[in-house]
């Protein structure tokens, strides 16, 4: 490989980590902003959403640390229109007061790419503080996403989030992550 060669491969390695991590972070701007009817237009319409449980497991056991039998998310475009819809009602119970959150994406690596996807590899620390409790919630993750390029911009296509608990922290999962 000459040195043009390497530079333009690093270029390219470089547009398409820029272009997944400026999705993220965009993202993750509109989430907490509670702009959640325009997070949608981000959102392929065949995504697929999913939060498996972890379980805890000895070493010898680590492939099994993840139940994808159970979850805490299976979501689909339609449900995840319809959960937006519903957390914007004024009886929305779980968001009557709207959560008050913070996402830090890092760790943002694209580890495949086809002409039209990207797999995206991030990590998510979720802090959220409710209503007038004085202390917050804390949530930590890894996300594997497909983000679809489309002329529109990216989509996301499907995300898998792994929290690092297993038991979660908060007192409802009424946020999206």
């Amino acid at each position: 490989m000459t040195a043009d060669q390497a530079i333009a491969a690093d270029l390219a390695e470089w547009r398409r980590w820029h272009t997944a991590a400026r999705f993220l972070f965009a993202e993750a701007e509109l989430l907490d902003n509670n702009q959640l009817t325009e997070w949608l237009t981000l959102l392929s319409t065949d995504i697929r959403y999913v939060m498996p449980v972890r379980v805890s497991v000895s070493r010898a056991d680590l492939e099994k640390g993840v139940a994808d039998n159970y979850a805490h998310y299976d979501e689909d475009y339609e449900s995840l229109a319809y959960r937006v819809a519903r957390v914007q009602q004024p009886d929305a119970h779980s968001e009557a007061v709207p959560s008050r959150t913070r996402r830090f994406v890092t760790n943002v690596q694209v580890s495949a790419v086809t002409d039209d996807r990207l797999q995206v590899t991030s990590y998510l620390l979720l802090t959220r503080s409710q209503s007038v409790r004085p202390d917050y919630d804390q949530l930590s993750a890894v996300r594997y996403d497909e983000l679809a390029l489309t002329p529109e911009g990216p989509k996301l296509s499907s995300r898998r989030i792994v929290g690092d608990q297993s038991v979660l922290g908060l007192l409802n999962l009424a946020v999206f992550l």
